[in-house]
C-alpha cells in the first residue's frame, strides 16, 4: 500500500500536537516556517501557551509575525499565549569561532589561525552552535512556562547521535587530531555537556517528542513512509505573513484569490543564452551547484544535451546521491553524450573503511565515536573528492557537465597543506596529479564555470547566497546564477499561479543583486522535463502556460 491520492489526504489539524516538543524538519523551501507558524498560532488561539523557536539561518519569523525577535522569547502582539525566538546559527557559530581562536591570536602564525578558522567554518560548527543556543533556552527556568515548544528546523539525527556518545566529551579530539570533522566544534563546548545530555534525552523521549519516530521512519525510507500519519496543507497564492493570514491558513478556508495584474517581465536571459557562452568556450567543466530540490540535475542534463547537439563531445556526471540522470534523460542516448555517475555511497564506504582500518588502538567507545563522525556530510564530500577529480580531468579535451560538486569549504580544507596532508596520512592514500591540481583548476574561470541554481523563493535564495560566499572563500567566482521553475517567466493567467508569480519578484530582484546581473532563468514547466526532446525544449523557446 502506498501513499493516498492527493484528494484523499486528510488535512492537517493545526492544534493537534499531543507532545510538548514538536520539531518541524525538512529541506529548505518546503514550508517549515509557515507550517510551524500556523501550528503555533492554532495552539495559542486554543489557549495553549506556546513557544516557537527558529534555528533556520533563512528564518523569516520576523516577517511572518511583524516583530523583531531575538534569541530570547518575545511575545507576539495581539495574540496572548504565543512567544517566538530567532536563533541565528551563523552568528552563534561566529561567536564560537572567536572564542576558540582568541587565545591563539598573537601566539600562532596567521597561516595557522586561518587553517583553524576554516576547520571551524563547516556545517557541523553551525549546527552544533545552534544546538547550543536552543538547549540554553530549554535549560532555562522560563522553558517550563510553556505547554508546547515548537522548533522550526530541528537538529539532524547525526548531531543528536554524536552528542550521546561518551567519548565525544572526552579527550578524543586531542588524542586523535586526524579525527573526523565534527569533533573540533564539539570539543569546545564541554561546559554544556550535562545541558546537552538532558536536551537529547528530552528530544529522544517518544512520550514527549516526535524525534524518535522521525528517525525510525527515515531509517526505513522510502518503503515505510506510507505507514506514517500523513496530513496535507493546501497551496496558498501569496506569502503567508501576519496573524490574519496564518489564521486564514489554519481555518482550512483560504480566501478567494484576487486576479492580479499581469506579472512584470524580469530581465533574465534564457537558458539558451547561457549555452551560447558555454558553446563558445569549447571545453572545460560546467558545474551546477545548489541545495537539494532546486533542479540541478535537470539543468545539467539540458545543458549537456544542448552542447552535444552543437557538436561537442560531452561527459555528464553527478555526485548527488538523490540525482537520477537516467530518469532525466528517460534512458535515451545521444551520440555526443557520455553519461557517468560517481556513487557517493560506494565512495564513502570505501573511504570510511580505509579510515577505520588505519585507526589502530581505539577502544570500543572511541571506535563508535569515529564511526558516527564518519556519517557527517563532510565525510561524503571528502570521499568523493578523488573520483570527482578524475572526472574533471576529462575536461582537457571535451566538455564535462557535473551536477553538484564539493563545496568551497571542502576545497579549502583539502587545499590547506596541514589539513590535506593529515587527510592523506590517515587514509594512507596515494595522491593522483588530478587531485593535487583540482583546487587551482576550479579557480580558473577559463576552465571551470560554476552555475548556482536556485528557486525564486526565500530559503533557496538565502542558501544559494551562503553557497556563493563559501565558494568565494575558496577563491572560486561563480559564473552566474540560474533561477529554475519560475512562474514569473510564464504567461499564466490562473489567479493563484499569477499571484505567486508576482510574489517571486522580490526574490528575483535579490538574485540579480547577488549575482551582479549574471542571471538566467527557466520557466516552470507543466510536465517534468524528462527525455531529450523535453530537455531541448527548456534549453530553447519556453512555451506559454495557461
Amino acid at each position: 500500500m502506498g501513499f493516498p491520492a492527493l484528494d484523499e489526504l486528510a488535512r492537517l489539524d493545526w492544534a493537534d500536537w499531543p507532545t510538548r516538543y514538536v520539531l518541524f524538519t525538512g529541506k529548505g523551501g518546503v514550508g517549515k516556517t509557515t507550517t510551524a507558524s500556523g501550528a503555533a498560532v492554532a495552539l495559542a488561539t486554543a489557549g495553549v501557551r506556546t513557544l516557537l523557536i527558529s534555528t533556520d539561518p533563512a528564518s523569516n519569523l520576523d516577517d511572518v509575525f511583524g516583530l523583531a525577535a531575538g534569541s530570547q522569547p518575545t511575545p507576539v502582539p495581539d495574540l496572548p499565549g504565543l512567544w517566538v525566538a530567532n536563533i541565528d546559527p551563523e552568528q552563534a557559530a561566529a561567536d564560537y569561532r572567536e572564542r576558540a581562536l582568541a587565545p591563539y591570536r598573537g601566539v600562532l602564525p596567521d597561516s595557522a589561525l586561518a587553517t583553524m578558522q576554516e576547520q571551524l567554518s563547516g556545517a557541523c560548527t553551525v549546527e552544533i552552535a545552534a544546538f547550543n543556543e536552543f538547549t540554553t533556552i530549554l535549560a532555562s527556568d522560563t522553558a517550563s512556562e510553556y505547554d508546547r515548544v515548537l522548533f522550526d528546523t530541528a537538529p539532524t539525527g547525526h548531531t543528536l547521535r554524536l552528542l550521546t556518545l561518551p567519548n565525544a566529551w572526552g579527550g578524543y579530539a586531542q588524542d586523535h587530531p586526524a579525527g573526523a570533522s565534527c569533533l573540533g566544534p564539539l570539543a569546545g563546548l564541554e561546559r554544556q555537556r550535562r545541558q546537552y545530555q538532558d536536551a537529547v534525552a528530552t528530544l529522544a523521549d517518544p512520550a514527549r517528542a516526535f524525534a524518535e519516530r522521525q528517525q525510525l521512519a527515515l531509517s526505513h525510507a522510502p518503503a515505510a513512509l506510507h505507514q506514517l500519519p500523513i496530513r496535507a496543507v493546501d497551496l496558498i497564492a501569496s506569502d503567508i505573513t501576519g496573524i490574519p493570514a496564518l489564521k486564514q491558513l489554519i481555518s482550512g478556508k483560504p480566501g478567494t484569490d484576487v486576479v492580479a495584474e499581469p506579472s512584470i517581465p524580469i530581465a533574465f536571459d534564457d537558458l539558451d543564452a547561457l549555452i551560447d557562452e558555454l558553446d563558445a568556450a569549447g571545453q572545460g567543466v560546467v558545474l551546477t551547484m545548489g541545495k537539494g530540490g532546486v533542479g540541478k540535475t535537470t539543468i545539467a542534463a539540458a545543458i549537456a544535451v544542448a552542447l552535444a547537439d552543437r557538436g561537442h563531445q560531452v561527459t555528464l556526471s553527478t555526485t548527488d546521491p538523490a540525482a537520477h540522470l537516467a530518469d532525466a534523460l528517460a534512458d535515451e542516448t545521444h551520440d555526443g553524450l557520455q553519461v557517468e555517475r560517481i556513487d557517493p555511497a560506494a565512495e564513502t564506504a570505501r573511504y570510511s573503511a580505509e579510515v577505520l582500518h588505519a585507526a589502530v588502538g581505539l577502544d570500543a567507545e572511541g571506535r563508535a565515536l569515529l564511526q558516527e563522525d564518519l556519517r557527517s556530510p563532510c565525510t561524503e564530500e571528502i570521499a568523493v573528492f578523488r573520483a570527482f577529480a578524475a572526472t574533471i580531468d576529462q575536461a582537457n579535451d571535451r566538455i564535462v557537465v557535473l551536477d553538484t560538486a564539493p563545496t568551497g569549504h571542502t576545497l579549502l580544507m583539502l587545499d590547506a597543506a596541514e589539513s590535506y596532508q593529515r587527510e592523506i596520512k590517515r587514509t594512507n592514500a596515494n595522491v593522483p596529479d588530478a587531485v593535487r591540481e583540482l583546487a587551482q583548476r576550479l579557480r580558473d574561470p577559463q576552465f571551470a564555470r560554476v552555475i548556482i541554481v536556485t528557486l525564486a523563493e526565500s530559503t533557496p535564495v538565502h542558501e544559494a547566497d551562503r553557497l556563493q560566499a563559501d565558494l568565494r572563500r575558496a577563491g572560486i567566482e561563480p559564473f552566474g546564477w540560474l533561477v529554475n521553475a519560475s512562474l514569473a517567466q510564464t504567461a499564466t493567467t490562473h489567479p493563484t499561479l499569477l499571484a505567486r508569480a508576482r510574489a517571486e519578484h522580490v526574490h528575483l530582484d535579490r538574485v540579480q543583486h547577488l549575482s551582479e546581473h549574471r542571471t538566467w532563468s527557466v520557466a516552470w514547466q507543466q510536465q517534468p522535463p524528462t527525455g531529450i526532446a523535453a530537455l531541448r525544449q527548456i534549453a530553447g523557446a519556453t512555451p506559454a502556460m495557461r
